[in-house]
C-alpha cells in the first residue's frame, strides 16, 4: 500500500460530511479540483473506491468507503487527542 496522506483523510471526511466536494471545497476554503485531487489519491493509494459520484450533488459511501470513513474518523479523533495531549 502506498502512504496515506492524514490532510487527504481530512477532506474525505469533510466530503462526506459536506455530501459534496464543492461544499466540502467551500468549508475547507480550497478549490474544489483540490478536494477532488486529494479524495482521487487517497482512492488510488488505498487501492479502492471511496465514493460512488452519482450525479453532480449526489454521493455515495461504498463499502470501502464507509470502512475508510470510519478509521478516518478514528485517526482524526487521536491526533486531536494527542495535539491536547502534548500542548495543553
Amino acid at each position: 500500500m502506498d502512504s496515506v496522506n492524514l490532510r487527504a483523510l481530512e477532506i474525505f471526511v469533510a466530503v462526506v460530511d459536506a455530501g459534496s466536494f464543492t461544499e466540502a471545497a467551500n468549508r475547507l476554503y480550497l478549490a474544489q479540483s483540490t478536494v477532488s485531487d486529494n479524495v482521487r489519491s487517497l482512492e488510488t493509494s488505498l487501492h479502492a473506491v471511496l465514493l460512488r459520484r452519482e450525479s453532480r450533488r449526489r454521493l455515495t459511501l461504498t463499502s470501502d468507503g464507509k470502512r475508510v470513513y470510519q478509521y478516518a474518523q478514528d485517526i482524526l479523533a487521536k491526533c486531536s487527542a494527542l495535539r491536547l495531549d502534548v500542548m495543553g
